[in-house]
């Protein structure tokens, strides 16, 4: 990829203009999967409300299948916004992610209930589940791409790091927020109207994104393909012909990235309540902590080691050391008496999967070329997902009834950290996507 500085701007307008896309690009994320990531944990709250049963858990389950749904939406999104990005923009499409984003998350505060207006109310619920799933095919990857276009050779990973950041940042916000929202309030004032107050918190978040996204400009890399009319016209038809084993490769990817980190983030409250006998508020703490900590000392390090010795060393390492500890850790927070100790365990265990999601990120976007980057990026990360995160939850107890052991959902992550050395072994960086200063890490 040609380097800022090779279209002609300055080293200061660079960094400026890196760092603007490195910001912007955090909090879009955090903001995305704050309110991607609120649905699951105030469904509790309000099942009820929307799904109507003499059995409170049938409503429960009926809420977070409409929560799922909003898995099938996020490819289509990718194709969408990949589509815009490649051929509009990338400033544009992720504008109008994060509008529709934070619009359906404060339409869904908003929603009235199933005693109100009927059958209308969980139709609804499920168009604003797409709409959000939607989005978030297009948010994280979109961002990613501008930031990696964005800055110079020398600092590409430190400030790439803040995009993925920015998504565990939002899954403990959510955490967190929901955490707060129903000490104070109490749990029969959440289940009657309190669990609206965190969706109404989307909108200045929303608002305050918008802001920052509306200072950005376009990445240099896309402003010379629009100046040179190399614009695609057909970015998933181009992907598909011309770069079908980046787009497999990096599937395997995301599918390894997503399975180590989506049983940190959803299947470890479950583990620590069943394996230590925690109170869902302690073991929500514990989760909340290892996720933020890590996401804010752990990821912009490995940005840093991303930029000193290569994305692909950095993210071997962290295969390996994924598929070699993940069990140990395991049993080490389940057997562990002290919550100091648990809490260290459960927080290597997302520190591993940080380093893995950095690295993993950058050869993602190194692995096509600038015109058909943002498709190809998203578009293997949310199928990745979906693959290998969706289902983790679900994996994860078939595990543990298969085999009795609760420790049973590390075998998955095992699992994706052996795919993910192989797909990090097999990956190449798309030709042209390395500059002379990037030569000493072009196959790192």
């Amino acid at each position: 990829m040609s380097s800022p500085e090779s279209v002609g701007t300055s080293s200061t307008t660079v960094t400026k203009a890196a760092r603007r896309a490195s910001i912007a690009g955090f909090a879009g994320t955090v903001v995305e999967y704050y309110d991607y990531s609120l649905y699951v944990y105030l469904a509790v709250f309000f099942a009820g409300a929307f799904f109507p049963a003499s059995d409170p858990t049938a409503s429960t389950l009926a809420a977070l299948a409409v929560f799922g749904s909003g898995y099938i939406a996020r490819p289509i999104g990718a194709v969408v916004f990949g589509r815009i990005g490649d051929r509009v923009g990338r400033r544009t499409a992720l504008m109008i992610t994060v509008v529709l984003m934070g619009a359906a998350s404060l339409l869904l505060g908003l929603l009235p209930t199933y005693a109100a207006i009927g059958i209308a109310a969980p139709i609804i619920l499920v168009l604003l589940r797409l709409i959000q799933g939607f989005c978030a095919g297009g948010e994280q990857m979109g961002a990613l791409t501008l930031v990696v276009e964005s800055s110079s050779a020398r600092r590409r990973g430190i400030l790439a790091s803040l995009t993925p950041a920015g998504s565990n940042i939002g899954f403990a916000s959510a955490t967190g927020v929901v955490g707060f929202t129903t000490f104070v309030l109490g749990t029969e004032t959440m289940a009657d109207w309190g669990w609206r107050l965190p969706f109404l918190l989307c909108l200045p978040l929303t608002l305050i994104c918008l802001f920052l996204r509306m200072r950005l400009e376009d990445s240099p890399e896309f402003t010379r393909l629009k100046s040179s009319e190399r614009i695609t016209k057909t970015p998933v038809r181009d992907l598909v012909g011309s770069h079908r084993k980046g787009l497999l490769t990096m599937t395997g990817l995301s599918f390894s990235l997503a399975g180590s980190a989506y049983v940190g983030l959803t299947v470890g409250v479950t583990y620590l309540r069943e394996t230590q006998g925690f109170s869902t508020s302690v073991a929500s703490t514990i989760s909340a902590l290892a996720i933020a900590v890590s996401a804010v000392l752990v990821m912009p390090l490995a940005g840093i080691l991303v930029d000193r010795i290569g994305r692909r060393t950095v993210c071997l390492c962290g295969m390996v050391a994924m598929a070699v500890l993940a069990y140990p850790l395991f049993l080490l927070m389940g057997a562990a008496g002290s919550v100091v100790v648990v809490f260290l365990a459960y927080f290597l265990l997302m520190a591993i999967s940080s380093v893995q999601t950095v690295s993993g990120y950058l050869i993602s976007a190194a692995s096509f070329p600038p015109a058909v980057r943002y498709t190809g990026t998203a578009l293997a990360f949310n199928v990745g997902t979906i693959l290998g995160g969706a289902f983790a939850p679900f994996i994860s107890a078939q595990l543990t009834a298969w085999t009795g052991l609760s420790s049973a959902p590390a075998f998955w992550i095992v699992g994706a950290g052996l795919v993910g050395l192989v797909a990090v072994l097999l990956a190449e960086p798309a030709a042209g996507h390395d500059t002379p200063a990037d030569a000493g890490t072009a196959t790192n």
